[in-house]
């Protein structure tokens, strides 16, 4: 379980460290897009496989629960959501607790989509950390000037 674990981690390491450095395609700054009134038009067809999450994807949503289960392989977990107990795939998740991820530890689950009761199939987890109360979703608009790890 460690070891799979300290695998994950690296992996998440190197994806992080490749994503935030510069090239010379990315050091150029665009204008914000200007606000304007949403039209009303069909909505455009996507490609029937995609990296995007199912769902409403412009809209994270936080879910606070209780771990229930954690398979040995970290391949899904089980966590209790008001009644019903949901079912998530940790395939490609990023796990950030400081505890281990086992029964009973609280959690906080960034995703996108919808969960419908004990239904997580139109959900897809984006990450998972320690349990945190007074977590909300924020948009900014603007132009991203400089970057470096985890700011901008």
């Amino acid at each position: 379980m460690k070891r799979t674990l300290i695998v994950i981690m690296a992996v998440c390491a190197a994806l992080a460290f490749t994503a935030c450095g510069k090239s010379a395609s990315n050091t150029e700054t665009t204008p914000a897009p200007a606000v304007t009134e949403p039209e009303t038009k069909e909505p455009a067809t996507t490609p029937a496989a995609t990296l995007e999450a199912p769902g409403d994807t412009a809209e994270f949503k936080i879910l606070t629960c209780d771990v229930v289960s954690v398979s040995d392989t970290l391949e899904d977990m089980t966590v209790k959501n008001g009644d019903a107990e949901v079912k998530f795939n940790l395939n490609g998740v990023v796990i950030e607790t400081s505890y281990e991820l086992k029964a009973g530890i609280p959690v906080s689950i960034i995703y996108k989509g919808e969960i419908s009761g004990d239904d997580a199939a139109n959900a897809a987890i984006v990450l998972v950390l320690d349990a945190q109360e007074d977590m909300e979703v924020k948009t900014m608009t603007g132009s991203v000037t400089d970057q470096a790890m985890s700011s901008f």
